[in-house]
């Protein structure tokens, strides 16, 4: 689909019901599909693996890459069956891109931890709960 300034838009292609929170819209996904469900206060955050996707282009499908082998990245998404994000993704890396399941809350709460504004990617990112007392 295209936007009227050229751009194409992000499809949801089976929007979220009401009644239905993220979290559990993130695991009826994911048995649906067969795709894994990350949760992603469980990853430590690689630089050389996040850095192969743009920061705006990982807000604009609500998306996080998480590991990458030699031929596969594998991506946290709100939305895995996103063509856009999926074609426009293999296409930018040359990589096969497997997608996975986060909820979309989880995703948008990560994101900006993962890309901050303005901050080069040089280390690890560990989620806070992960990381050792002092």
């Amino acid at each position: 689909m295209k936007r009227g300034d050229g751009q194409r838009e992000q499809r949801d292609d089976f929007p979220r019901p009401a009644d239905v929170d993220h979290d559990t819209w993130a695991q009826m996904l994911a048995e649906h599909y067969g795709f894994e469900v990350i949760d992603l206060s469980e990853v430590e955050f690689e630089p050389s693996v996040v850095s192969f996707i743009p920061r705006e282009v990982a807000f604009k499908y609500t998306l996080i890459p998480v590991a990458k082998s030699k031929a596969e990245l594998v991506l946290a998404m709100a939305n895995p069956v996103d063509v856009f994000a999926l074609d426009d993704v293999k296409f930018m890396t040359g990589y096969q891109v497997t997608p996975a399941v986060a909820s979309k809350t989880q995703i948008e709460e990560y994101l900006p931890l993962v890309y901050p504004p303005g901050q080069a990617l040089t280390e690890p990112w560990v989620p806070k709960e992960s990381q050792p007392e002092p």
